[in-house]
Protein backbone atom coordinates (compact mmCIF):
# COMPACT_ATOMS: atom_id res chain seq x y z
CA UNK A 1 0.00 0.00 0.00
CA UNK A 2 1.37 3.52 -0.97
CA UNK A 3 1.74 6.43 1.66
CA UNK A 4 -0.97 9.07 0.09
CA UNK A 5 0.66 12.82 1.36
CA UNK A 6 -1.75 15.51 1.81
CA UNK A 7 -0.60 18.80 3.69
CA UNK A 8 -0.93 21.97 3.17
CA UNK A 9 1.17 25.13 4.41
CA UNK A 10 0.48 28.40 3.77
CA UNK A 11 1.12 32.31 4.73
CA UNK A 12 -1.59 35.04 4.09
CA UNK A 13 -3.52 37.57 4.53
CA UNK A 14 -7.19 37.31 5.30
CA UNK A 15 -9.41 38.77 3.13
CA UNK A 16 -12.37 39.26 5.78
CA UNK A 17 -12.75 38.60 9.46
CA UNK A 18 -13.45 34.85 10.12
CA UNK A 19 -16.85 33.93 10.76
CA UNK A 20 -17.40 31.23 13.66
CA UNK A 21 -20.66 30.08 14.07
CA UNK A 22 -21.56 26.76 16.35
CA UNK A 23 -23.81 23.87 15.09
CA UNK A 24 -26.81 22.25 16.46
CA UNK A 25 -24.25 19.76 17.31
CA UNK A 26 -22.36 21.99 19.18
CA UNK A 27 -19.50 21.59 16.90
CA UNK A 28 -17.94 25.42 15.99
CA UNK A 29 -16.73 26.02 12.76
CA UNK A 30 -14.59 28.71 11.19
CA UNK A 31 -14.96 29.70 7.50
CA UNK A 32 -12.09 32.27 6.74
CA UNK A 33 -10.79 33.10 3.22
CA UNK A 34 -6.89 34.00 2.79
CA UNK A 35 -5.32 35.73 0.06
CA UNK A 36 -1.67 34.84 -1.11
CA UNK A 37 0.81 36.33 -3.57
CA UNK A 38 3.43 34.48 -5.39
CA UNK A 39 6.01 36.17 -7.39
CA UNK A 40 7.94 35.28 -10.87
CA UNK A 41 9.77 35.84 -13.92
CA UNK A 42 7.94 35.94 -17.60
CA UNK A 43 10.09 34.37 -20.09
CA UNK A 44 10.20 37.44 -22.28
CA UNK A 45 9.03 39.83 -19.61
CA UNK A 46 12.31 40.18 -16.68
CA UNK A 47 10.24 42.13 -14.69
CA UNK A 48 8.84 40.44 -11.42
CA UNK A 49 5.12 40.02 -11.58
CA UNK A 50 2.92 38.71 -8.63
CA UNK A 51 -0.34 36.56 -9.00
CA UNK A 52 -2.66 36.71 -5.89
CA UNK A 53 -4.39 33.13 -5.16
CA UNK A 54 -7.44 32.93 -2.58
CA UNK A 55 -8.24 29.99 -0.66
CA UNK A 56 -11.15 29.16 1.23
CA UNK A 57 -10.46 27.54 4.57
CA UNK A 58 -12.28 26.00 7.39
CA UNK A 59 -11.25 25.15 10.56
CA UNK A 60 -13.08 23.41 13.74
CA UNK A 61 -13.61 23.51 17.61
CA UNK A 62 -10.27 24.15 18.93
CA UNK A 63 -8.62 25.93 16.11
CA UNK A 64 -11.99 27.53 14.87
CA UNK A 65 -11.84 29.08 18.12
CA UNK A 66 -8.42 30.40 18.38
CA UNK A 67 -9.40 32.83 15.36
CA UNK A 68 -12.53 34.02 16.56
CA UNK A 69 -10.60 37.58 16.97
CA UNK A 70 -8.28 37.65 14.09
CA UNK A 71 -9.15 40.79 11.47
CA UNK A 72 -9.13 41.30 8.04
CA UNK A 73 -5.89 42.14 6.56
CA UNK A 74 -3.92 39.98 9.35
CA UNK A 75 -0.94 37.79 8.06
CA UNK A 76 -1.55 34.43 8.86
CA UNK A 77 0.40 30.68 8.47
CA UNK A 78 -2.06 27.98 7.96
CA UNK A 79 -1.26 24.05 8.35
CA UNK A 80 -3.26 21.67 7.26
CA UNK A 81 -4.93 19.37 4.41
CA UNK A 82 -7.20 19.85 1.13
CA UNK A 83 -10.31 18.54 1.31
CA UNK A 84 -13.68 17.70 -0.96
CA UNK A 85 -16.85 18.99 -0.59
CA UNK A 86 -19.53 17.68 -3.13
CA UNK A 87 -23.26 18.28 -2.87
CA UNK A 88 -26.14 18.51 -5.72
CA UNK A 89 -28.43 21.96 -6.00
CA UNK A 90 -32.19 22.07 -5.96
CA UNK A 91 -31.96 21.99 -9.69
CA UNK A 92 -30.28 18.68 -9.80
CA UNK A 93 -26.42 20.02 -10.86
CA UNK A 94 -23.59 18.57 -9.49
CA UNK A 95 -20.97 20.98 -7.59
CA UNK A 96 -17.56 21.04 -5.91
CA UNK A 97 -15.49 22.72 -4.08
CA UNK A 98 -11.50 22.26 -2.45
CA UNK A 99 -11.00 24.04 0.86
CA UNK A 100 -8.13 23.96 3.23
CA UNK A 101 -9.45 21.69 6.35
CA UNK A 102 -6.73 23.62 8.83
CA UNK A 103 -5.17 21.78 11.84
CA UNK A 104 -3.25 24.89 12.80
CA UNK A 105 -3.97 28.71 12.18
CA UNK A 106 -1.33 31.47 13.64
CA UNK A 107 -1.25 35.28 13.58
CA UNK A 108 2.23 35.64 11.16
CA UNK A 109 4.64 38.91 11.89
CA UNK A 110 5.68 40.43 9.10
CA UNK A 111 9.19 41.12 8.45
CA UNK A 112 8.67 44.70 8.08
CA UNK A 113 7.09 44.74 11.26
CA UNK A 114 10.05 42.67 12.72
CA UNK A 115 12.52 45.52 11.60
CA UNK A 116 10.46 48.37 12.94
CA UNK A 117 10.19 46.66 16.22
CA UNK A 118 14.43 46.58 16.33
CA UNK A 119 14.33 49.57 15.12
CA UNK A 120 12.46 51.02 18.32
CA UNK A 121 14.29 48.89 20.49
CA UNK A 122 17.27 50.53 19.88
CA UNK A 123 18.91 47.07 18.06
CA UNK A 124 20.88 47.96 15.15
CA UNK A 125 20.50 45.85 11.92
Amino acid sequence: MANDLNQVRIDGRLVDAPKVKQLDSGTRVATLKVANNRYYKGKEDPDWKEKTGFFEVEAWNTVADSVANMTKGQPVHIEGALGQDQWTDDEKKQHSRVVIEATKIEVRELKRERSEERQGSGVEL
